[in-house]
């Protein structure tokens, strides 16, 4: 315990190795896809370069490479085939080793399978009944519908046990979503998220909050924004993406409360994934 050591280290949660090895498909993938990105723009520069300013959008697939490699050889640009052919096996290379390694990040990573937890009066929990982690029972299904298998596969991977967290303000700090505070005696001010948390988990959940608004409309945080994210929102802008970051935060409290136990997918108004 620090004690109000403010010299003390941070303390810093050491994952096994079976552990590291899970999160790090995920995270391997996400360099192969920004490698094959690189080589992709660099393809697209040389052509542009070399006056060829026609549509290069995904030029690499086997598709549009066929296509792409048959207009440089009828204008005579058998040079640029040349430069580009390497690139276009590359990219096709590394696109299939992405393909593999999500395969493996999904596979490695399940959702639990135990019965669920009932309350005294043998009713299911709901999300608004505080979580005993030491006490927790996941529940049989926690992946709610418009969370993929591979965005559950890196927010799991990444938390590594769900137990870890003892109360609900501990998974929204994990991520960065709490809000940063500026205050001077009596005067508080809060300002933006502080940011100071997982960017992995962090933007995976901000992607899925916008899928799971729009699949599951009494989700509790499209009730607590209706005119943000409900079916008939009219709120655009800076306010509907600070609703969509606040939901990323709920549904992070929402999946933590579903591995310990405390809450099931309907009693927070969510449909179970079909796959």
């Amino acid at each position: 315990m620090s004690r109000g050591n403010r010299a003390c280290l941070r303390p810093v949660r050491v994952p096994s190795v079976e552990k590291q090895q899970q999160r790090g498909y995920h995270r391997r993938r996400s360099q192969v896809i920004k490698m094959r990105c690189q080589i992709a723009a660099q393809g697209r520069s040389l052509l542009w370069d070399h006056g060829w300013l026609k549509q290069l959008k995904s030029w690499w697939t086997p598709k549009n490479w066929e296509q792409l490699r048959a207009d440089l050889l009828a204008a005579g640009c058998r040079w640029l085939v040349g430069m580009i052919e390497p690139m276009q096996k590359m990219c096709l290379q590394l696109n299939g080793y992405g393909n593999e390694l999500e395969k493996k990040a999904v596979s490695e990573v399940k959702p639990p399978k135990a019965a669920t937890r009932k309350s005294e009066s043998g009713l299911p929990l709901n999300a608004a009944q505080s979580p005993a982690a030491s006490e927790a029972a996941p529940t049989g299904k926690v992946r709610p519908k418009g969370l993929g298998e591979l965005s559950y596969a890196i927010i799991t991977s990444e938390v590594g046990d769900w137990n870890r967290f003892k109360n609900r303000g501990q998974p929204g700090s994990f991520i960065g979503c709490c809000p940063s505070e500026y205050s001077s005696g009596e005067s508080q001010k809060m300002g933006e998220i502080d940011r100071m948390g997982s960017s992995r988990i962090r933007t995976t959940l901000v992607e899925a909050a916008w899928r799971i608004c729009r699949l599951n409309p009494n989700w509790r945080g499209v009730r607590k924004y209706p005119e943000e994210l409900g079916p008939e929102a009219t709120v655009r802008g800076a306010r509907k993406r600070k609703a969509i970051v606040a939901c990323a935060r709920m549904l992070m409290i929402d999946l933590w409360r579903l591995h310990v136990g405390t809450a099931t997918l309907e009693g927070l108004g969510l449909e179970p994934a079909t796959t």
